[in-house]
């Protein structure tokens, strides 16, 4: 079963805390939208489906996309405190033929009843996910390995592992792209809170790929992509 909570997530834990760190500087009310790719493997095919994602320092009453040039119009979900809109593509739906290139636009009503349209071009370059090398844990050493090749136009990756009830207890900092392998230990920096393990847990990575609109920025993401392993079991001697 694939995660389905994690992949949900990945939006708002990347990009909500690097736009609530940012200081507010406009009068009147601003919004951005960003569309961006999600790929990963369905079994040994590739699949892409299109995300959005409409944030603002202002509360928001509804947000809509379209796609210029064609009848695709959609409505986003708020999320808590409707600073944030967002539609994630589904994974059961998403296909082996990538999105095309397009223009899409941003329909934000504000509380105020303000109105204004924002914009976000979609480029047609999007990453593959990360193919596994090594997804290994050694019993020895107590440390899981894993090593994976270098996405061809990622910017940076993020490394996950997940729980049996699909829950993140580790997550990795922000990881260069020019590197392809981390070992994790129980004392390793990004276990969340009385998560380390104490023996016998199942966990999987996910290996998650970013790639940033040209020219490169936090606010702009192109594309994500992902790849999750199977569960192994963190022993300890």
């Amino acid at each position: 079963m694939r995660s389905r909570i994690v992949y949900n997530l990945l939006f708002v834990v990347f990009l909500a805390p690097l736009f609530f760190s940012c200081e507010k500087d406009e009068e009147q009310p601003v919004a951005y939208g960003d569309a961006i790719v999600r790929s990963f493997y369905r079994g040994d095919s590739i699949v892409y489906g299109v995300s959005f994602y409409a944030y603002s320092y202002d509360k928001m009453k509804q947000v809509s996309v379209s796609k210029q040039g064609s009848d695709f119009e959609l409505q986003l979900d708020s999320t808590e405190y409707r600073y944030t809109f967002l539609y994630l593509s589904d994974s059961l739906t998403s296909k082996t033929s990538k999105p095309g290139a397009g223009t899409y636009i941003f329909n934000v009503v504000f509380d105020d009843g303000t109105e204004i349209e924002a914009t976000d071009i979609l480029d047609s370059v999007v990453i593959k996910p990360p193919v596994i090398k090594e997804y290994k844990f050694d019993s020895i050493d107590i440390k899981f390995n894993l090593d994976w090749e270098t996405v061809k136009n990622a910017y940076q990756y993020r490394i996950l592992l997940e729980d049996l009830n699909h829950e993140v207890v580790f997550q990795s900092d922000f990881l260069a792209t020019s590197q392809s392998n981390m070992g994790i230990a129980s004392s390793s920096n990004g276990w969340l809170t009385y998560k380390q393990p104490d023996g016998g847990e199942k966990y999987r990575a996910i290996i998650i790929a970013y790639q940033y609109e040209d020219p490169a920025s936090v606010f702009d993401l192109q594309s994500i992509s992902f790849t999750q392993g199977e569960y192994f079991q963190w022993i300890i001697n």
